[in-house]
């Protein structure tokens, strides 16, 4: 099992989807701890990488366009 998680880590960062490293020894513990159907396991993981791509991407954003500090609507 270690061998193959190694495995899938290099593949992942292979890929450059990064988001699937930081949860996929729990996400593969509770797919057999649930006996999760393997597409099921794959979504949420894919789920998961997606997420962490787009708030990332967010950050990056906000960080790229320099604003002299952060400003909320509500105080507007």
């Amino acid at each position: 099992m270690n061998e193959i998680l190694q495995e899938i880590k290099k593949y992942v960062s292979e890929l450059k989807i990064p988001g699937v490293n930081q949860g996929l020894k729990m996400s593969i513990e509770e797919a057999y701890k649930f006996d999760k159907p393997y597409e099921e396991f794959l979504r949420d993981i894919l789920i998961e990488a997606y997420d962490m791509r787009k708030e990332n991407g967010k950050k990056n954003r906000i960080k790229n366009a320099r604003f002299p500090y952060k400003k909320y609507l509500d105080e507007l």
